[in-house]
């Protein structure tokens, strides 16, 4: 819901608020930022859960490209860049490429762990 809630204040404030066509560019960069955070949130959450991720991602990037579908039939000139399908993919690899990097994070700290609680209880041997 985020994501469809930034997508449409940027496309209405882009199209229909005159104002801030002087500030276009950072408008535009104020809008992708929140995009970008807004969607950091499903890895975030999951960091822990790196097989949750694509589910969370996805579930939340289908509904913001459902949007955006819904909006380039009212803005024609929208969907000549990027198509909502193209978004979505795109979004995809991203989630799975972020849910493969905590899934190794996750493997690399759980071996650490493991391997400084062996350290812990080893016996020691003495010394002559």
């Amino acid at each position: 819901m985020l994501l469809s809630g930034i997508l449409t204040t940027w496309l209405l404030l882009a199209n229909r608020v005159p104002f801030f066509d002087r500030f276009a560019s950072l408008r535009n960069a104020a809008a992708i930022a929140a995009l970008f955070l807004a969607g950091l949130i499903p890895i975030a959450r999951f960091r822990n859960s790196p097989k949750d991720v694509v589910p969370a991602g996805a579930i939340g990037l289908g509904m913001g490209c459902l949007c955006y579908l819904a909006w380039t039939v009212y803005f024609q000139g929208l969907s000549d860049r990027m198509s909502a399908f193209q978004i979505f993919v795109m979004g995809l690899v991203v989630y799975s490429l972020a849910a493969a990097l905590l899934w190794v994070g996750n493997l690399i700290r759980n071996a650490r762990h493991h391997h400084h609680l062996e350290m812990q209880h080893a016996p020691r041997r003495s010394s002559h």
